[in-house]
């Protein structure tokens, strides 16, 4: 059978209702259908590479994250877990929601909104576009946030794809041109990424509180189709034979 991929109708998820309530690693989505978890670069003293975060559902004010040095003794993210880096920020550590759409699922992202913010609401939004496992690459514990030009472990390098950064995002709804569909998405308040970055970075804090987009789907062709492939396999041969 003959199948064209196309868009199907929109679909928008908000976090308060459509989330499992409370705190953890991850939270279960509209009964399994999306799922949320947590990322910071909190891996060793340098603080190079990502690993699990906490992810908390503050209900209508959304989504906000508590990195894995807010318990550390010495050398830990200062304010860490308490107003406002109780969201997801960039002071201190980058943090990242991974929002996977499951298995064979293909998400094309067109629009957010965060519930809440403080000072600054600049983010970045990243796409998996790569081949392998990037739920997978990311519980490894060898990726970055750093800069692809200069950084082998950088997710730019490692099948991410940067899709957009938004500036002041705040707390209205903003709509996305990204042109990208994915089972994997990072929203993260903004992640420079690269040495020519004209955002500034160090003061952004949002809760994001709800996403919207389209699912893409596979649709059988109309068996006419079939009838114009011999057609079209003739004239390729045609225009061979006469160049």
């Amino acid at each position: 059978m003959l199948l064209a991929v196309t868009a199907g109708a929109g679909v928008s998820y908000t976090f308060a209702t459509d989330c499992a309530a409370g705190t953890g690693a991850s939270l279960s989505c509209a009964n399994g259908r999306l799922g949320v978890s947590a990322w910071s670069n909190t891996v060793g003293t340098a603080n190079r590479y990502i690993e699990n975060a906490t992810v908390v559902n503050y209900g209508s004010y959304g989504l906000g994250i508590t990195n894995a040095d807010s318990s550390l003794p010495s050398g830990a993210d200062a304010g860490e877990g308490t107003s406002p880096e109780h969201a997801i920020d960039n002071n201190g550590r980058y943090d990242a929601l991974l929002l996977d759409f499951g298995a064979g699922n293909q998400f094309g992202l067109t629009g957010f909104r965060n519930g809440w913010y403080s000072t600054d609401s600049d983010m970045s939004f990243l796409a998996y576009t790569g081949s392998g496992d990037a739920l997978a690459g990311l519980a490894s514990r060898t990726l970055s946030f750093g800069d692809a030009a200069s950084d082998p472990a950088s997710l730019l390098n490692n099948g991410w794809t940067r899709v957009s950064d938004y500036a002041d995002a705040g707390t209205v709804a903003r709509s996305l041109t990204a042109g990208v569909a994915s089972r994997y998405w990072l929203v993260s308040a903004y992640v420079p990424m690269s040495a020519t970055y004209s955002l500034s970075v160090g003061n952004d804090y949002v809760k994001l509180a709800a996403i919207e987009g389209s699912y893409l789907r596979q649709v059988p062709l109309p068996a006419t189709w079939w009838l114009l492939v011999p057609g079209l396999l003739w004239l390729y041969r045609l225009r061979s034979r006469r160049a």
